[in-house]
């Protein structure tokens, strides 16, 4: 955590008006953009996957929690 915490100031730092999705605190941690970094490594690429999909299904269930109220 804080070594991604550290990224992201860095990021900050360097261009702080500006966004540049060529050089973010994930490109500056991992010396890759997030999407390239988990087409080369398909156990984290799926991991990955698995986690979205359980936040978007624990999103969906309280938005209806939400809805219902």
């Amino acid at each position: 955590m804080l070594k991604a915490a550290s990224s992201t100031a860095d990021n900050v730092k360097a261009s702080p008006l500006e966004y540049n999705s060529a050089l973010t605190p994930f490109t500056t941690r991992h010396g890759l953009p997030i999407f390239e970094f988990y087409e080369k490594d398909t156990e984290r690429s799926i991991r990955f996957a698995k986690a979205m999909a359980g936040w978007a299904k624990r999103r969906s269930s309280l938005l209806l929690i939400n809805l219902r109220v």
